[in-house]
């Protein structure tokens, strides 16, 4: 495994672990100390100039993610691990890929959002302009542009980062949230799946990644009685939606496993 490669894993496995629950033999002191190894890797990766090695496709996405990561784990934006990370990611030059503008909205978004604002409501601009505006997959995102089919993995990204755009007060259009519902909509499956796109398999990362869109879509546009009450989502309406989520909810209950 590469240094990227692990880093990227790394990542992902350190935000895993601080927001899923405790359960089976594993106890809160391993838990902790996985976070802290994990942090302590993460660290001792990072280059001078505060990136962490990249994606030579996805410039800047790497970093972004291992400061998400950093600081869901508990370390201080003020760090200067923190710091230099946000240095370079304030460096890099003008959005180019869905996947790399999204983490660096969401790492602004978390760490220092009133002085990175002009970056992250230009981010919101570009993935609003990218937005599929037509064919099957109108609504959804592609990896750069609009001259992709677009896919399940690329909107959750740009709908995360919309939505923690929005929660520190940058506007976000109507019709974006009201298209991508349409569009999680209309590609659900008839059994409550989604896949990475409608003509692969179904999978449990991509249906609670329908499920958070659709919620997160709800929230913006109003629509649906669907909300969290803890680690759950309680869907009370008889509305589309509301029905989308239970049915991918029964589809997780009888497909996925964390075993």
């Amino acid at each position: 495994m590469s240094i990227k490669t692990g880093c990227w894993f790394a990542a992902v496995a350190l935000i895993l672990s601080v927001v899923q629950p405790v359960t089976g033999e594993l106890t809160d002191a391993q838990v902790r100390n996985a976070i802290e190894r994990g942090s302590s890797f993460l660290k001792t990766e990072q280059k001078s100039d505060g990136h962490w090695t990249e994606h030579s496709i996805y410039v800047g996405g790497v970093t972004a993610l291992t400061t998400l990561a950093l600081l869901n784990s508990g370390e201080d934006v003020k760090s200067p691990v923190i710091q230099r990370a946000l240095a370079y990611l304030r460096s890099l030059g003008e959005p180019s890929t869905v996947y790399a503008t999204s983490l660096q909205t969401m790492a602004m978004c978390a760490a220092e959002p009133a002085k990175d604002a002009a970056i992250i409501g230009r981010n919101v601009k570009w993935l609003e302009a990218v937005q599929l505006r037509s064919g099957l997959r109108k609504g959804a995102w592609n990896y750069a542009d609009k001259k992709g089919s677009g896919d399940n993995s690329n909107t959750q990204f740009a709908l995360l980062a919309l939505h923690e755009a929005h929660r520190i007060g940058i506007e976000v259009k109507r019709d974006t949230w009201e298209l991508a519902l349409d569009y999680w909509l209309r590609t659900q499956r008839e059994d409550g799946s989604w896949g990475y796109t409608e003509s692969e398999p179904a999978t449990g990362s991509m249906t609670c990644a329908g499920i958070g869109c659709v919620v997160i879509c709800q929230s913006k546009i109003g629509s649906g009685d669907a909300r969290l009450i803890g680690s759950s989502v309680e869907c009370c309406g008889t509305q589309t939606d509301d029905d989308a989520i239970e049915r991918a909810m029964q589809w997780l209950t009888r497909h996925f496993s964390t075993n």
